[in-house]
C-alpha cells in the first residue's frame, strides 16, 4: 500500500496517509490540498478497513519529504 505510515495508529492497527492536490472548495472554504489517512489491518489474513479520515489545508507533509 502506498503513502507514509501514520503515527497515530493502536498497537494492532496499521495506517497509511496520502497527500493529494485538491484545489477546489470543500463547504465554502479553498483548499489546496486533502490528506486522506486509511486505518486497517490484517484479521485471518483479510484486509478489514476499520476507518479513513480526510483534512483539507495547505503544506501537508509528503512522504518525500520526510
Amino acid at each position: 500500500m502506498n503513502g507514509r505510515e501514520a503515527q497515530d495508529t493502536k498497537e494492532g492497527t496499521s495506517g497509511k496517509v496520502m497527500v493529494f492536490s485538491f484545489n477546489a472548495s470543500w463547504e465554502g472554504n479553498f483548499f489546496e490540498e486533502k490528506e486522506v489517512t486509511v486505518y486497517y489491518k490484517y484479521k485471518r489474513g483479510e484486509f478489514v478497513l476499520l476507518t479513513a479520515k480526510a483534512r483539507y489545508g495547505r503544506e501537508f507533509a509528503r512522504k518525500e519529504e520526510l
